[in-house]
């Protein structure tokens, strides 16, 4: 099966996605962004699916943050790294394309 990959630049331009989930409780905020991303709702067209998923990249990149401390604390005494260097390999992402998914789920 062939897979489709679509990377699209992202102008310098504020983009927002008010309007996209006026409808929605913030509790469901990341449920709604994922079915966006994933297509699951046919009236959101591909760019803002691009950005749901970028909304999702930029929510767990704390997360990420937080893990790569934890891991420079654990390991502090006999290693030759900090949890800056492990961000190199994990948050090399700079948010600058949107990237989707094809109906496998894979990029």
């Amino acid at each position: 099966m062939n897979k489709i990959i679509i990377l699209l630049p992202i102008s310098k331009k504020k983009i927002t996605l008010a309007g996209l989930f006026s409808d929605i409780e913030n509790t469901d905020f990341q449920s709604n962004l994922l079915s966006a991303f994933n297509g699951e709702n046919p009236d959101i067209n591909l760019f803002n699916r691009g950005l749901a998923g970028l909304c999702l990249r930029c929510y767990i990149s704390e997360a990420i943050v937080q893990e790569c401390k934890r891991i420079d604390y654990l390991y502090s005494g006999e290693k030759r790294f900090n949890y800056r260097y492990l961000l190199h390999f994990v948050l090399n992402d700079d948010g600058q394309n949107l990237i989707f998914l094809d109906k496998d789920s894979e990029t």
